[in-house]
């Protein structure tokens, strides 16, 4: 699996706009995808710098049965060595 980093982009460029270009992009650097399956009380620590996004959740209705996500940002960002 090739890792593509995603820190050439900002937050504000991420929107749902966004997405045919970014998978042009992944498409061309021949990217292949990775799904964690969910599961209780499950912690995924990933290397964030790289492009990811949550997959189609389906849980019950009920506010028993939210997904609960917390997001912890830790150390500095890679610089963008080895992009070109």
């Amino acid at each position: 699996m090739r890792k593509i980093p995603a820190t050439l982009l900002t937050p504000s460029d991420c929107t749902w706009r966004c997405l045919p270009p970014i998978r042009s992009f992944l498409a061309e650097k021949d990217a292949r995808s990775m799904t964690v399956r969910y599961r209780a009380n499950r912690a995924v620590i990933f290397d964030s710098d790289l492009f990811h996004e949550t997959d189609r959740i389906a849980f019950q209705s009920g506010y028993t049965n939210r997904r609960v996500n917390i997001t912890l940002l830790c150390g500095r960002r890679r610089s963008h060595e080895g992009l070109a």
